[in-house]
């Protein structure tokens, strides 16, 4: 909320069922409400908006900057109070806190929408989204409820008050593969043609895997390529390679025959995960 504002209007930025991001417009005590001409015009800037958003993320350049190595834990209650904070949580939080965040908010609207909607999630049910770091690195957050219990008492579901864990790693490659191919825009068909792509399959195994003529796999190649902004599939390829996958080369978690390794490389896991 924005405090001492007479009105607020909120608009969301989102393409399909992703939610990319989100602004805010305030209106001072003594101005008045907003008018349903300038919701309309709100709600028309906010899929242009999107696509600019989206864009943004795309062009933002390889930082090798400084980034945590491991996985943050945060727990909260239902007020709102942090009960646990590690110190690599509070790195995290940090680096995707907002540039102007509101008076009095404590975490990024990233972190708090996703708490809240872990509420009304169930005990034990794992929600998550991510957020870009002010490096230009993203972070997974991983967020559920359990029940805490008085220490040296018998477990009862009952009594025990539920509190809100949030893990915060460093988002793994194939989950930046499959944020970047979004920001592109690719329709259904053209993210199922791209993938394959990246698994270097031939235009004869993407139309016999996909049942489609081999002229209608050029086609999706071509509006793939023109969304990307490349020629080729070696571009494609590279492209997805040097912003996904070459950043976490510097101190390689791989395994003996050259694979990305499931953990960071460091034996770190994310809690609960």
């Amino acid at each position: 909320m924005c405090p001492a504002h007479a009105d607020e209007l909120r608009v969301v930025l989102r393409d399909g069922a992703r939610t990319w991001g989100l602004f805010v417009l305030c209106r001072g005590a003594d101005a008045p409400p907003f008018t349903a001409a300038e919701v309309r015009l709100a709600s028309a800037i906010s899929a242009p908006a999107t696509v600019a958003l989206c864009r943004s993320l795309l062009l933002t350049g390889i930082d090798r900057a400084d980034v945590p190595d491991a996985a943050g834990l945060l727990v909260v209650d239902d007020a709102g109070r942090t009960r646990l904070c590690t110190a690599t949580a509070e790195r995290w939080l940090a680096l995707i806190q907002e540039a102007h965040p509101p008076p009095g908010q404590r975490f990024p609207y990233a972190l708090t929408a996703l708490v809240n909607r872990a509420r009304t999630a169930g005990l034990g049910v794992q929600v998550r989204s991510r957020a870009i770091s002010l490096t230009g690195h993203w972070v997974t957050l991983s967020a559920w409820r359990e029940a805490s219990y008085d220490a040296g008492r018998e477990a009862d579901a009952a009594d025990g008050e539920a509190l809100t864990y949030v893990s915060l790693p460093a988002s793994h490659p194939r989950e930046l593969t499959a944020i970047v191919l979004d920001a592109y825009g690719l329709t259904p068909r053209e993210r199922q043609v791209a993938q394959h792509v990246l698994l270097g399959h031939s235009t004869a195994e993407m139309s016999a895997r996909l049942h489609i003529a081999e002229y209608t796999v050029q086609d999706h190649l071509r509006k793939v390529f023109d969304k990307a902004g490349v020629r080729s599939r070696r571009d494609f390829s590279g492209e997805l390679f040097q912003r996904c996958y070459l950043p976490r080369l510097d101190d390689p978690p791989l395994t003996t025959d050259g694979r990305m390794r499931e953990d960071d490389g460091h034996g770190h896991g994310a809690p609960g995960a």
